[in-house]
């Protein structure tokens, strides 16, 4: 599979890079901690916009009145690449498959997060801490919702996965390796694998930054202008913008990004990027470019919304917040502290993460292929089992895994949203119908529970419209005890 044989060869590099069998334990050790602290997920949440899509390319006859897979179907777009892989794989061992790839993705982030932290940290304990710090006692701080690590199989998984190498070749002048990483990484993931790339030209040499920047543009431009075409739509920027609050305020709009965040966040980046610039003046400049880049967006965004969103540069802040980290170690490193010290700061951070872990056990969830299914699945499944497979439902907004577990068509998406202008139109239309939003921006919480309770409470009058848009059947959640009741319109 294409997969496992970018694993294979990258893994053949992270053995040289990685030499010491107590190295490797740290590195199994974080997945392990990372599936613990974060859970598994499979068909459901992000996966909503591409496993159903792959579903369908393996069998024609599902999901005939979908309305996502068939806006995004017919034509070139960002989850092509990825559904028409993971179509190729036999359905019945996706379950398994999955678990391996994200095994496999995972081990080759933390792999890469370490052999960066192992260039420039002697301490053990402070390589841990670097890695620990970023992808478990920081997580879900920060800025736009943006995280190197996912608990399940994404594009953005894929991409960060292969782009933290992608920038250890360039910083190494390995410039062939780092074009050849970055534009797989843009074609599963086109922002993310784009900025990879343009952070790549502040680590490498400059006698080979001209190679590395000509190779990358040669092989993405057609890709990008591809997706770019089909973008095409008479949807005015001030629409657009009105679409993206509604939908992504979260992640796009920095006045949404939460007080704490920067409180948090903003020191850490500061002392970070002046510790690079006696350690290493090419990270430090990448990481004052990406500090320019999101004070830039966060004017402009007042006077060209369109323009800064299409460019999601608050993404990069996922590398600003690994870099910074291990530049603040570094400095810690630096003072020459004793090893108590650092023996206190791991084990302070152990306790932070036993209660991360506690708190994760009551809510987090574990779907891998040899646990029992949760209440969401099986409701799926008992719908599938009982309705026509060319009805047309209504989910609440949250309920992500039940389009792929369910292999029902539905009226309209929350998480799956399509980015052709004509399609995103129609998509703003429906989820307002649908959930009775008026499309003024409220937090994803006030969202949610406005559309469960208007599922809830649907009047005789809007179940006759719901049912003239096409809809069979209306799935409702009862928010008091978690359960999923089945409407027939």
């Amino acid at each position: 599979m294409f997969y496992q044989w970018i694993f294979l060869v990258q893994f053949c590099s992270l053995i040289k890079s990685i030499q010491t069998y107590y190295s490797w334990i740290i590195v199994i050790s974080i997945y392990l901690l990372l599936l613990l602290v974060h859970g598994y997920a499979f068909g459901t949440n992000d996966q909503v916009d591409f496993m159903p899509y792959a579903l369908h390319l393996q069998k024609p006859d599902l999901f005939p009145n979908d309305f996502y897979i068939s806006s995004i179907g017919s034509r070139m777009n960002e989850r092509w690449l990825l559904a028409h892989l993971v179509s190729l794989i036999p359905h019945a061992v996706w379950a398994w498959c999955f678990l391996f790839i994200h095994g496999g993705l995972t081990l080759l982030l933390i792999s890469g997060l370490y052999t960066w932290s192992n260039y420039f940290l002697r301490s053990e304990i402070l390589k841990f801490l670097v890695i620990c710090g970023v992808l478990l006692i920081s997580y879900n701080i920060n800025l736009g919702g943006n995280e190197l690590y996912y608990n399940m199989v994404c594009g953005s998984l894929i991409a960060k996965a292969l782009g933290v190498w992608a920038m250890w070749y360039a910083f190494q002048s390995h410039w062939k390796q780092s074009v050849v990483l970055s534009v797989l990484a843009t074609y599963f993931h086109p922002l993310a694998g784009a900025q990879i790339l343009l952070l790549s030209i502040f680590l490498i040499h400059s006698e080979n930054r001209i190679k590395l920047v000509f190779s990358s543009l040669l092989l993405v431009t057609p890709y990008i202008l591809l997706l770019v075409w089909n973008l095409e739509g008479s949807l005015l920027p001030d629409q657009f913008t009105e679409i993206m609050l509604l939908r992504n305020a979260h992640h796009f709009f920095p006045s949404h990004f939460g007080l704490r965040n920067y409180l948090l966040l903003v020191p850490i980046y500061l002392v970070g990027s002046i510790a690079f610039i006696k350690v290493n003046k090419a990270i430090a400049k990448m990481l004052i470019f990406i500090i320019l880049g999101c004070m830039f967006y966060s004017i402009a965004i007042l006077f060209i919304p369109k323009i800064c969103i299409m460019t999601q540069w608050f993404k990069a802040t996922i590398w600003l917040k690994f870099f910074s980290v291990l530049g603040l170690l570094i400095l810690i490193e630096k003072a020459n502290l004793k090893s108590l010290y650092l023996k206190v700061a791991l084990v302070l951070s152990l306790v932070v993460l036993s209660l991360k872990t506690l708190r994760a056990f009551s809510s987090n969830t574990y779907e891998f292929p040899f646990t029992k299914s949760g209440a969401e699945v099986e409701f799926a499944l008992e719908v599938k089992r009982i309705t026509n497979q060319k009805a047309i439902f209504l989910v609440p907004p949250e309920f992500t895994a039940f389009k792929y577990n369910a292999e029902r068509s539905t009226y309209v998406d929350w998480k799956a949203i399509p980015h052709n202008n004509e399609s995103l139109k129609e998509w703003d239309k429906r989820v307002k119908l649908a959930y009775g939003l008026n499309g003024e921006y409220q937090s994803l919480q006030s969202i949610y529970s406005q559309a469960n309770s208007h599922l809830l409470l649907l009047s005789e009058a809007e179940k006759i419209v719901l049912k003239d848009e096409g809809i069979d059947y209306v799935v409702t959640q009862n928010m008091s005890k978690s359960e999923y009741t089945l409407m027939k319109l």
